[in-house]
């Protein structure tokens, strides 16, 4: 290759860089000295910015450990390629050489003093400890640790407090209400100390927080508390969870507690985002390690695990030392899209380690059920004790949906066939077979809704919500563009209706991203309608938004009706909105659904099979689960635990 961006040609053609660093490595060009063998330095910041597209924070700078992790990312991006079929060898091979070259040629230049223009305080990276570091994750990796020393180490005066006195009187036949002895742990502890709670689906990880929310606010009604989660969607469940456990508490502790009630039933919600507040002016978030919140407050955060560093590192700045803070999570789920695996971090950390408490009761799988069973084993690693094996996997062509026998939560595992040849007739057979069964009529029950219809509103919600299918990437003949384009040529009849910037009633459709002017956050998702006499295609979701004060419809108007809002199409932005008959498995965390259908890589190797990537995906079910797969590869993704160099553990 000629130079430096020829390189980085080839690998934005091969899909081993984004195009939004091509600008940066300019900048870093700029800054050079031209003395300098210029070309392979700027090859390796490109190899860097490469593999922090894979969530690391830094990169090392010993020779074999880097071109180890560096040949693994090329070997999965030939898997990658091949199951797209855009596997260009000739390129591969050539990208191979060229950064192995460039790092044999100038790893051991990369320091402090080669290199001071760009490396060093207040420069653009950061050497430690041997790795190589943006200086926004080197700081966000050390504003964390730094903040966690300090939010951590306070310790509150503690109460008497006994949830029992709390709960309602058991209906007959059934048993009083418990905690389990982790939640009974985390309610104590969470009087006297800063918390991070960690436990799987249905282990009870809100109800804990509930109790210490009421206690904590009989001592200052006064407190201010904030919900927050990564996604509008995670912080929706954490609400709705928060209130439906208050059916747990009894009439008369709600009368003599009523103030406290009503405060918890007002609370408010939101993403991390508009938690800390845009700062438009100055850039960056209002309230920041110079501004930060009120003493006074107590802080909730959900869906840890989806959080990237530098949010994470922001909402810890912000948060001043004596306040109280609660952070939730599951530590067997995926990391953050971005870089950073944080949540997992703080598990390991010295400085948090008295004030973890992990929960693994699970209320929503009994453990006779079959998903629990499953999930154990996936979570532990134990591939070779899996229940399931050879002769549990049934012909795809004889996929069904199942409707009994659902309090067992079962799982039904349908072979791939084994020939990825034959993977676009499998998979558009599968699809077909899934809309007759969730969505064969919804197009017709969009159309023409009687604005007071309520039970309509609610039953065409319920359909969105029933059931999804989760893949594990975006491309290829098993990624949610083809299954979504297969859904929409199947069940969506454009003849019937106007289309608007080419959405069709009926359409089910999920938010990528936060719209702040609309109140429409990240993973907001619902259906494409259309009212009697009325024209105008709305997108409804179900939501709580402050842009609307009471219900009244306005015709090609954002207006609500009880807990839905309706949004004019054309006023979403194309690129906001994608089809969501199929997400990644990366999109659903914090969702539950009564039927998934997992739907995973089929060619060794693939980077996105991955022990977090199945667990993540079957733990999205209140249900039935069925498996798209086989058991080679799906051993595989149980023994393939996904790592990332994030080092914060070192910070401290």
């Amino acid at each position: 290759m000629n130079n430096y961006l020829s390189f980085y040609d080839y690998l934005e053609n091969n899909g081993l860089i984004i195009p939004v660093w091509r600008h940066v490595i300019k900048l870093i060009d700029s800054c050079i000295d031209n003395k300098y063998n210029k070309d392979d330095i700027l090859k390796l910041f490109i190899i860097y910015f490469s593999l922090i597209v894979d969530g690391n924070l830094g990169i090392s700078l010993d020779k074999d450990i880097l071109k180890g992790k560096w040949n693994k990312k090329i070997d999965g991006q030939i898997v990658t390629l091949q199951e797209q079929n855009k596997l260009n060898e000739d390129d591969l091979n050539i990208i191979r050489k060229e950064s192995l070259d460039a790092i044999d040629n100038c790893l051991d230049k990369i320091n402090e003093d080669y290199l001071s223009e760009i490396i060093g305080d207040n420069k653009l990276f950061y050497i430690d400890d041997g790795y190589l570091y943006a200086s926004k994750y080197y700081k966000a990796r050390h504003s964390i640790s730094e903040s966690l020393q300090r939010i951590f180490k306070v310790s509150f005066k503690g109460k008497t407090f006994n949830y029992r006195d709390y709960i309602r009187e058991p209906e007959e036949g059934r048993k009083p209400f418990e905690l389990s002895k982790g939640q009974e742990r985390a309610v104590l502890e969470g009087l006297e100390k800063n918390l991070i709670v960690t436990g799987g689906p249905g282990t009870g990880k809100t109800t804990s927080i509930l109790f210490i929310l009421i206690a904590l606010l009989e001592d200052d009604p006064k407190l201010n508390v904030y919900l927050g989660a990564p996604s509008g969607k995670a912080s929706d469940r954490m609400k709705e969870s928060i209130i439906n456990n208050l059916g747990l508490i009894s009439d008369k502790a709600k009368q003599e507690n009523e103030e406290i009630i009503k405060i918890i039933q007002n609370l408010d919600k939101s993403t991390i985002h508009k938690l800390l507040g845009i700062d438009l002016e100055n850039g960056g978030f209002k309230h920041n390690k110079n501004n930060q919140f009120n003493k006074d407050s107590i802080f909730i955060i959900d869906e840890a695990s989806m959080i990237d560093v530098n949010i994470f590192a922001s909402l810890l700045e912000a948060i001043p030392t004596g306040a109280r803070l609660f952070i939730m999570g599951d530590k067997n789920q995926l990391p953050s899209v971005d870089c950073g695996a944080v949540f997992g971090d703080l598990l390991e950390l010295n400085i948090t380690k008295d004030n973890v408490v992990e929960l693994d009761e699970s209320k929503r799988f009994g453990e006779d059920t079959e998903i629990y069973a499953l999930a154990a084993k996936v979570n532990d690693g134990k591939y070779d004790e899996l229940p399931v094996n050879l002769s549990s996997w049934m012909d795809y062509k004889n996929f069904k949906i199942e409707s009994e026998n659902k309090k067992s939560c079962p799982v039904f595992y349908y072979y791939d066939g084994g020939d990825a040849s034959k993977d676009g007739e499998m998979i558009k057979e599968i699809v077909r077979k899934w809309g007759e069964a969730f969505f064969k009529d919804l197009q017709d029950k969009s159309m023409n809704i009687d604005y007071l219809d309520d039970n309509r509103l609610e039953e065409l919600y319920s359909t969105v919500e029933k059931a999804k299918i989760l893949c594990a990437n975006n491309g290829s003949l098993r990624g949610i563009q083809t299954i979504n384009k297969y859904a929409i040529d199947l069940f969506i009849n454009k003849k019937k209706s106007q289309g608007v910037a080419g959405f069709y009633p009926g359409e089910i459709l999920m938010i990528n991203k936060n719209n702040k002017e609309l109140d429409l956050d990240n993973g907001d998702n619902g259906i494409v309608v259309t009212f009697s006499g009325d024209d105008t295609l709305y997108f409804m979701v179900k939501k709580k938004t402050k842009l609307i004060d009471k219900d009244e419809k306005k015709e090609n108007k954002i207006f609500k009706k009880g807990d839905f809002v309706f949004y004019p199409i054309r006023m979403i932005t194309r690129n906001e909105i994608d089809y969501a008959y199929a997400i990644t498995i990366h999109k659903s965390q914090g969702s539950d659904y009564e039927h998934i259908l997992v739907v995973l890589p089929s060619r060794a190797g693939n980077p996105l099979l991955n022990r977090q990537i199945v667990y993540t995906a079957i733990t999205r079910t209140k249900g039935f689960t069925y498996i798209l797969s086989n058991q080679d590869r799906f051993e595989e993704g149980v023994k393939k635990k996904l790592e990332r160099d994030t080092r914060i553990p070192d910070c401290i």
